[in-house]
C-alpha cells in the first residue's frame, strides 16, 4: 500500500484580521482610562472589585490583541501531517508519532479537533490519561477551527497514515 501524500493546514488569517483592530481599540482604551477608572471606583467605595474588574478585563483585552498579532505573523503550515505523525507547530513543535498513538479522530466534542488517544506506558501516564479522556475526549487534543481544511480530505489522510502504520506492525 501506497504511503499517503502529507498534508499542511494553513492557518486562517481573515478573523484575526478582522479582530485586531476591535481587540487593539479596546486594550488601548482600558489602558489609558485605567487611571480614570480607579478614582471613579474608589470615590464611590468600589474600589477593589471595581479596580480588580477592570483590570482582568484590560488583560483579556491585551491577551486578544496579542494573540490577533501571533497568528497574522504564524509563517507556515499550523499542522502537519505526514509519515513521520503529526506535527503541531503551534505548540513549540509537538510531534506525535503514529507509533504512540492507539487512535486518532477528528471530532469529539469538539467538532472542529483532532482527538488523540496514546497509548498508556506508565501507571502514572495512564491515570493523567483517563482523567483527560473523561473530561477533553482524548490524550491530546488539538483544536482546527482557526486552519483551512477539507474534512474529507483530513479523514483520507489520517485513515490512510494508520492503516499504513497498522501494515508495517505497529499495533
Amino acid at each position: 500500500m501506497q504511503s499517503p501524500r502529507p498534508l499542511h493546514l494553513q492557518p486562517r488569517k481573515l478573523g484575526a484580521l478582522i479582530a485586531l483592530p476591535f481587540v487593539a481599540f479596546a486594550s488601548l482604551g482600558l489602558l489609558v482610562s485605567f487611571p480614570a477608572l480607579v478614582t471613579a471606583f474608589a470615590a464611590y467605595n468600589h474600589g477593589v472589585v471595581g479596580i480588580v474588574a477592570t483590570a482582568i478585563f484590560a488583560l483579556l483585552a491585551i491577551a486578544a490583541t496579542i494573540g490577533c498579532l501571533r497568528s497574522l505573523m504564524f509563517e507556515g503550515p499550523a499542522l502537519v501531517i505526514d509519515e513521520s505523525g503529526v506535527q503541531d507547530r503551534r505548540r513549540k513543535g509537538l510531534t506525535i508519532r503514529w507509533s504512540d498513538m492507539r487512535s486518532i479522530v477528528l471530532g469529539g466534542s469538539d467538532t472542529d479537533a483532532l482527538v488523540i488517544r496514546l497509548r498508556d506506558t506508565q501507571a502514572n501516564h495512564a491515570l493523567r490519561s483517563a482523567l483527560k479522556r473523561v473530561f477533553e475526549g482524548g490524550d491530546i487534543v488539538i483544536g482546527l477551527g482557526t486552519m483551512k481544511y477539507d474534512a474529507r480530505v483530513l479523514k483520507q489522510t489520517i485513515a490512510g497514515y494508520m492503516a499504513t502504520r497498522s501494515m508495517s506492525g505497529s499495533k
